[in-house]
């Protein structure tokens, strides 16, 4: 049965979920596999950088893909119809500094399309999952057939565990119930959570920036001495030198 809908002063029709679905799963292994080889440099690019995180990677169901183009032709945005999520991976972090790091390795290693800070869209007042994210081109050649509306890109998150964490518990409690509206208190409390976890992980980060600077003042504190030793052996042994 063909649906159609109003836009621009004519009819589109909805694509058929069947056709779709065919095209869908004949195309899917190829984003596999796209995904497979960007998700393996980056695991390679972190670890040369000596970062320890988690690599996570997914690619869109099916019905995940098609409902959002629906949700498109129903607002009328068929135009704009880009789907440049179908392939995402997510760059698990320990702490806040190395976001930006793994933000620089990816810029200096991949195309990068778009950079979005999630956090800039909300005000203090409001809560919402903090991350990053990184938009890259896909390397040519990998996808020979495309999915319809999937750009060749690729989405990648970067989050703090922290930051994870909240989103996986955020998404369970606004996006997997009945979606009814919270009310004025439980803002306030969702609010007061997620910034007792940002704060958690400022404090992580000062924490760690200090370890990092102690342990390099010790390593030079150790270099010196090591260096006085060397510099006194080395007198000694000029001055057991017998004279000719």
């Amino acid at each position: 049965m063909n649906i159609a809908t109003a836009h621009n002063n004519h009819i589109d029709e909805i694509p058929s979920r069947t056709k779709t679905k065919a095209i869908y799963d004949r195309c899917r292994p190829q984003y596999e596999m796209a995904q497979a080889k960007v998700s393996r440099k980056i695991r390679k690019l972190l670890i040369d950088h000596g970062i320890n995180a988690l690599v996570r990677i997914r690619i869109k169901t099916f019905d995940s893909y098609f409902n959002k183009v629906l949700r498109f032709y129903n607002e009328g945005r068929r135009d704009n119809l880009v789907i440049n999520d179908l392939i995402g991976i997510r760059i698990i972090c320990s702490f806040l500094g190395d976001l930006d790091a793994v933000k620089q390795i990816l810029v200096q290693n991949f195309k990068v399309l778009e950079v979005e800070a999630k956090s800039s869209q909300f005000s203090f007042k409001e809560f919402g999952y903090d991350a990053i994210h990184v938009q890259i081109l896909l390397p040519n050649g990998l996808i020979t057939t495309r999915i319809p509306y999937a750009d060749l890109s690729c989405e990648v998150q970067l989050r703090t565990k922290l930051q994870d964490a909240w989103a996986e518990v955020e998404h369970e409690i606004i996006y997997k119930t009945d979606k009814s509206p919270l009310n004025a208190q439980l803002k306030r409390k969702l609010a007061s959570l997620n910034a007792s976890l940002t704060l958690s992980d400022i404090i992580f980060q000062e924490i760690r920036e200090q370890q990092q600077d102690r342990m390099q003042r010790a390593k030079k504190l150790r270099q010196s001495i090591q260096d006085k030793i060397e510099e006194i052996e080395d007198i000694q042994y000029v001055q057991e030198i017998p004279e000719i």
